[in-house]
């Protein structure tokens, strides 16, 4: 239990989530991820927004799978996650979110959004973020959704197992 405590000190001393706040990063978006899993099911949902090393805007997406699936995205999907990000105001998000007691089953998410100096970064275990955080969020999902559910075999760039 001492090494435990001692462990979190140390952490909070050296680590930048100690602070259990974001910052909005500086420069353009560059990047989005999020994961939805479970104790037993890793991951249930899986997004995530890059370039490759083409400079090409993919969406890589999994659910209830390790099969990713790589979908072309229009350029302008990055715009629209950086001002749902403004609107929502999600550089409020803390870094983590727990439940008051601890819960050994349950289920848990996690966001990154990268930008050109900074991420916004975080996540939860059996907790949620405020409303309004929560919700820009969801409304970043689905779009990313419909333009997967509206996508061809055409728009599909690759196919990869998740590590």
């Amino acid at each position: 239990m001492k090494a435990k405590i001692l462990l979190l000190l140390m952490f909070s001393l050296f680590s930048r989530c100690s602070s259990d706040r974001n910052i909005m990063p500086e420069g353009a978006i560059t990047g989005y991820e999020y994961v939805y899993s479970g104790t037993m099911a890793h991951p249930i949902r899986f997004y995530k927004v890059e370039r490759d090393s083409k400079g090409v805007l993919g969406l890589h997406f999994s659910e209830h799978d390790e099969k990713v699936t790589v979908y072309k995205v229009p350029e302008e999907t990055l715009g629209f996650i950086d001002g749902i990000v403004r609107e929502a105001k999600l550089h409020k998000l803390r870094t983590s979110y727990r439940p008051p007691v601890e819960v050994l089953d349950g289920y848990g998410w996690y966001v990154c959004i990268s930008y050109e100096k900074g991420h916004i970064v975080s996540g939860g275990e059996n907790a949620s973020a405020p409303k309004a955080q929560r919700e820009g969020i969801e409304r970043i999902n689905q779009h990313l959704q419909d333009i997967i559910d509206s996508s061809s075999e055409a728009d599909i760039l690759s196919r990869y197992e998740r590590e």
